[in-house]
């Protein structure tokens, strides 16, 4: 999971309490990334780039296997 840090079209609260949630009661493996200063976009090119290598991770690991 991705949280921007200064959404204010999704809270980062609301995605705190998802991945909380996601821990706990369904106990499945999950990330979170917080990139702090990032608006719902994602503009910072490094962010952008841990992301996508975040992403393709997780598509290597459960999708590609």
């Amino acid at each position: 999971m991705f949280i921007a840090g200064d959404d204010t079209s999704v809270p980062p609260a609301q995605t705190w309490v998802t991945y909380r949630g996601i821990q706990k009661y369904a106990q499945a493996p999950t990330d979170l990334f917080v990139f702090p200063g990032e608006p719902h976009v994602m503009q910072k090119l490094a962010h952008q780039k841990r992301k996508m290598v975040e992403e393709q991770k997780w598509f290597d690991k459960y999708l590609f296997r």
